[in-house]
């Protein structure tokens, strides 16, 4: 299930009179393609919702729709603009004393222009900078995740480490010319680990650290910014692959709610964000904790909203931590037959791979160690494979040592295992504890070291 389409009426919130206490704006334009009943629409932000402000009727003239309407006591700040709620742009306005706007109803979020507005003109060209430094900087990561770090060469690292400074240097100038631009811009500039990481820290701990460090959001314009949304729904979905235990995870997730009041619109947008981010991702257990936290305060804003978050959380109740682990019995290599809950009484790790995907491989070393470390103490691993032919499955397991239990129905993507446990991404773990309960989920490396160790001691 997707939360996406229920979010723009998540909140029925009032407008905020403060909100629309600012400036005049005469909006005109003309459009083509339209009909005579539609009618141009402006919807204020709200934070996780979208309610409209203003209807604007369109005349014809000579094949043409126009429209020239003067709005009175707007504040500045980004508004959508289009025929419904699921077809318009984000705009700002409140910033310019006129606007024009020329464009094709059938196509109007795609070919819109809007003349006459400075704010809006620097947004455009603030978006087609951001997402070129963007493309740049994902160039950069791919050469980095190809070669060992001891040789990489000058020449990437110079230019990684002036790409940094100029996205430094860009957000200080636009904050400069715009300070609410600014703010856009702030939650878009993300640094490279490599050059900005602290002595000792790992990628996983600087990422939610980096993530938003220029961004405040106790300054009350993040109410009215919609790109919040999705960059605390990417911040969530890249976090639940970053290994992380859900403690670790909630931990990052909390330091953002921590001092925003919760009657402030930004507040509702970070809530929704997490658990729209975590969702779609399947981070069932965080997106089961900021649920319950949305179900607390927001209930009864939206029943159909709440209705939906409960019956997805009924779903995954099988799969959260503290429950019993679901029994997962496939065929071994040799054809045989073998289950989960044939290993209860050991702490189990149980990791979905296969041998096509080269994060599992390059993590099976690892857990070799791990594995030949910790089974004297009574740790077993079942690893489950998404291979669909044997002999590469039976290949790897040969190659990388992997001298553990091992079962698979050759599906790939459509394991029964894999479904079972919502797995979307490998690698994938799930420990299990000596009663067969779930400890933790997704975790890798010393983490996933830490929580066995504790649970072998238990």
């Amino acid at each position: 299930m997707s939360f996406r389409k229920y979010v723009l009426s998540a909140f029925c919130l009032l407008v905020s009179a403060a909100m629309y206490a600012g400036n005049g704006l005469t909006l005109s334009g003309e459009l083509s393609n339209c009909v005579q009943s539609d009618s141009l629409r402006i919807y204020g932000f709200l934070g996780s919702s979208l309610q409209q402000v203003a209807a604007i009727p369109l005349t014809l003239e000579k094949e043409k729709y126009y429209f020239n309407v003067n709005i009175s006591g707007i504040n500045k700040g980004f508004y959508f603009v289009g025929f419904n709620p699921n077809s318009c742009i984000p705009m700002i306005l409140g910033a310019d004393e006129q606007m024009h706007l020329i464009g094709d109803c059938k196509t109007f979020a795609q070919q819109l222009q809007i003349t006459g507005s400075l704010s809006n003109k620097l947004y455009n060209d603030v978006n087609q900078r951001i997402n070129a430094m963007a493309q740049e900087n994902n160039e950069m990561m791919q050469y980095f995740r190809q070669i060992p770090a001891d040789m990489v060469g000058l020449d990437i690292q110079s230019k990684m480490q002036k790409l940094d400074a100029r996205k430094k240097s860009y957000l200080d100038s636009i904050k400069t010319v715009d300070p609410f631009i600014g703010k856009v811009v702030a939650l878009k500039t993300y640094r490279s680990y490599q050059y900005n990481k602290r002595v000792g820290e790992e990628e996983e701990d600087y990422f939610p650290r980096a993530y938003f460090e220029f961004v405040d959001f106790r300054d009350p314009e993040y109410q009215f910014i919609p790109q919040v949304r999705e960059e605390v729904r990417t911040y969530a979905a890249t976090l639940a692959r970053l290994g992380l235990s859900f403690k670790d995870r909630s931990m990052h997730c909390d330091r953002l709610l921590k001092d925003l009041d919760k009657n402030s619109r930004t507040y509702s947008t970070i809530l929704a964000a997490l658990i729209e981010g975590f969702q779609s991702v399947q981070e069932q257990d965080c997106f089961n904790k900021y649920a319950n936290l949305y179900i607390k305060d927001f209930a009864n804003l939206n029943p159909m909203y709440t209705s939906q978050v409960q019956a997805y959380q009924k779903q995954i109740a099988p799969l959260l931590i503290g429950a019993q682990a679901p029994d997962v019995k496939l065929a071994m290599p040799d054809g045989t037959e073998f289950a989960l809950s044939q290993l209860k009484g050991k702490v189990v790790m149980v990791d979905f791979w296969a041998s096509w995907c080269k994060p599992c491989r390059k993590e099976n070393p690892k857990v070799v160690a791990m594995y030949n470390k910790l089974k004297p103490k009574g740790l077993e691993i079942l690893s489950v494979s998404l291979d669909q032919s044997k002999d590469p499955w039976e290949a790897a397991i040969k190659q990388d040592n992997l001298n553990w239990y091992h079962i698979s129905d050759l599906k790939g993507w459509a394991c029964a295992g894999a479904k079972l446990y919502g797995v979307s991404s490998v690698p994938y773990t799930v420990v299990v504890d000596k009663d067969g309960k779930i400890i933790d989920k997704n975790l890798r490396g010393a983490r996933l070291e830490r929580v066995i160790e504790d649970a072998l001691k238990n």
